[in-house]
């Protein structure tokens, strides 16, 4: 399963790479409307990193759906035996940027808080690049 994960984060960095060069050579555009960043493309490059882009979302989905079934198989096994093994608490938060508007979620308010100061971080990032990538058009 971890091979599975690793093959899909190579695929898409391997389709921004090759829309990153795609650019570059001037096959393709990129912009922004409102929020929504597009890219219109005309070359083999850019229809090279599209294709790794969609096996990518196919591969999500499909490791989705395995880790479901993975789960649900180790459900039907029946109850098992606690072992010596000290059980540990698992935690989770994600922030969700749609645009620069952050969307926080965590399972408990420490994860929460934690995912609220990452997203200032990004969001300040962001803004700095921003700036920086401004200026060193002008």
């Amino acid at each position: 399963m971890r091979l599975f994960s690793v093959a899909t984060i190579l695929l898409f960095l391997g389709a921004i790479a090759l829309f990153s060069l795609s650019v570059a050579t001037g096959e393709s555009e990129v912009g922004i409307f409102v929020i929504f960043p597009f890219i219109i493309a005309d070359g083999p490059i850019a229809l090279v990193a599209a294709l790794l882009l969609i096996v990518g979302m196919v591969m999500i989905v499909i490791g989705f759906f395995s880790a479901i079934s993975e789960s649900q198989h180790e459900i039907s096994r029946g109850p098992t035996y606690p072992t010596t093994e000290p059980k540990t608490e698992k935690r989770a938060g994600g922030v969700l940027l749609i645009g620069p508007i952050p969307i926080i979620f965590g399972s408990d308010s420490r994860m929460a808080r934690s995912m609220l100061m990452l997203s200032i971080i990004l969001v300040v990032v962001l803004i700095i690049l921003f700036l920086v990538t401004s200026f060193l058009i002008l």
